[in-house]
C-alpha cells in the first residue's frame, strides 16, 4: 500500500562445522653432520619437509572433495570401461558445473587436478573435437602438443579447465568393475571449498611449499653436549570443507572415475 513501510527480507545463514588441525613435523642435524657435510644439509632438508608439508595439505584437500560425494553422489561420475578421459568428458564435467550455479576462477576458468596417466590418455585421444585435433590449428596449440600437452606441472587449458598434473590422486579399486581400477580427475569452481589456515602459510615459496623452518642450535639444559646442531621443522593448522551444503543438494565440483590405457 502507498505509504506503508514493507516487510523487509530476513536474511539466513548456513553454519558449518570442521575440526582444525595441527600438522607438526621436523628433522634434527647432529652437530657432527654439520662439521662434515660439504653441502648445505639444513636448506636441503627444509626443501625436502617443505615439499612434505604441501602435500599434507593436498592431501587434506583432496580428502575433502571426496568427502563432499557423500553429500552430492551426482559429483562423482564414472567412465564406462573401456572408454577414457577425453575432451567430451571434460565439457560434460564443465557443463554439469555451470548447471550447479558454479562460479569459474578469475581469468573465467574453472580448476582441477589430473594424473598423468589421465593426460596420456587425453594425448592419445584421436577423435574428432579431441584436444589434438582441436588444438592441431593453431600456433600454441602446436606447441603445447609438441610438449605432450603439458610444461612441468601445467596442463594446456582444456574444455574451459587450467589443470595441475599431480600423481597425488587416488587410485580406486573396483571401479568400473572387479579387478579394475579408475584414477581420479577433480574440476571444480570457485569458492567451492572453505579452509582456515594457521602458521605456516605466510611465506609459501614460488614451487608453492611450505617454507621450513630452520634451527641452529647452542648448548642448552636439554642438551649440554651441543650434539643437536639444528634442526629443520613445520607447525601450522588447516582445515579444509566443503561450502555449506544439505543433503541431497548439489556441490558445483565433479570427480571424473577412469581406468587408463597406461596402466
Amino acid at each position: 500500500t502507498e505509504g506503508t513501510v514493507g516487510t523487509p527480507i530476513t536474511p539466513t545463514e548456513a553454519s558449518i562445522q570442521a575440526t582444525l588441525g595441527q600438522y607438526v613435523d621436523y628433522v634434527n642435524v647432529s652437530d657432527f653432520a654439520l662439521a662434515v657435510d660439504i653441502g648445505k644439509p639444513l636448506e636441503q632438508l627444509s626443501e625436502m619437509l617443505g615439499y612434505r608439508g604441501a602435500l599434507v595439505v593436498d592431501t587434506l584437500i583432496q580428502q575433502g572433495f571426496d568427502a563432499a560425494v557423500s553429500t552430492d553422489s551426482t559429483s562423482s561420475v564414472q567412465v564406462p570401461d573401456g572408454s577414457f578421459v577425453t575432451r567430451a568428458v571434460l565439457n560434460t564435467a564443465v557443463a554439469t558445473i555451470r548447471g550447479k550455479n558454479g562460479r569459474p576462477f578469475a581469468g573465467g576458468r574453472h580448476r582441477g587436478i589430473m594424473h598423468p596417466y589421465i593426460l596420456s590418455d587425453v594425448a592419445n585421444d584421436l577423435s574428432a573435437n579431441g584436444v589434438l585435433d582441436v588444438e592441431k590449428h593453431t600456433r600454441e596449440g602446436q606447441k603445447w602438443i609438441e610438449a605432450g600437452l603439458a610444461e612441468d606441472n601445467e596442463i594446456i587449458p582444456i574444455a574451459g579447465i587450467d589443470f595441475v598434473m599431480s600423481t597425488n590422486v587416488p587410485l580406486i579399486a573396483n571401479l568400473p568393475a572387479s579387478g579394475r581400477s579408475s584414477y581420479a580427475t577433480y574440476v571444480t569452481a570457485d569458492e567451492m571449498m572453505f579452509s582456515i589456515a594457521l602458521g605456516g602459510f605466510e611465506d609459501v615459496p614460488d614451487e608453492s611449499n611450505f617454507k621450513a623452518n630452520i634451527y641452529q642450535f647452542a648448548p642448552s639444559g636439554f642438551d649440554p653436549g651441543g650434539e643437536i646442531g639444528g634442526a629443520v621443522s613445520y607447525n601450522f593448522k588447516f582445515v579444509v570443507t566443503p561450502r555449506p551444503a544439505g543433503s541431497g543438494t548439489s556441490l558445483p565440483f565433479r570427480r571424473v572415475l577412469s581406468v587408463t590405457a597406461v596402466a
